[in-house]
């Protein structure tokens, strides 16, 4: 089954019930049929940035992120931000390297750590340039590929 499927339950079925452990995560995807380990659950958890938070009673539960239409513009302009003053992506080794137009670099800084791009271990910056610091050659590969893949997106103004 693929990740994005996989998720997509996941925060349906944190929508429709209140879920106060992992494994009865589990169970509720059993019974859809999706068989997940706990691990591959707690990373999917936190690539979702699901929290657990108080009801008015004190019991935890699980909840999706709220994002609000602030939030979620901004981050659109700062997508378009990177595609516009983006001039090159090069990967080499375990360093992915953004060659920017002047001044952008700490402007989109913010932009890549909210996108908590997997096997990235550190972001550095200067007044043109984004190095991120991978984990390893094929996290930096994987991370080239995605930025590569969010410049050729279309953008509407």
């Amino acid at each position: 089954m693929r990740k994005y499927v996989r998720q997509a339950k996941i925060a349906e079925l944190i929508q429709a019930n209140v879920i106060t452990t992992q494994q009865q995560l589990m169970n509720l995807l059993a019974e859809e049929e999706i068989f997940v380990s706990q691990v591959t659950l707690s990373r999917d958890l936190q690539e979702m940035a699901v929290e657990k938070v108080r009801d008015v009673h004190g019991q935890m539960f699980y909840s999706l992120p709220v994002r609000t239409e602030t939030e979620q513009q901004d981050q659109q302009v700062m997508k378009q931000l990177f595609q516009v003053s983006c001039e090159q992506v090069l990967v080499l080794d375990k360093l992915v390297c953004i060659r920017l137009l002047k001044a952008a670099a700490p402007i989109l800084k913010l932009y890549f750590k909210q996108l908590k791009l997997k096997g990235v271990a550190a972001i550095m910056t200067d007044t043109d340039e984004i190095w991120l610091l991978c984990f390893s050659k094929q996290d930096s590969e994987k991370v080239g590929r995605f930025l590569q893949a969010v410049l050729h997106e279309s953008t509407s103004y």
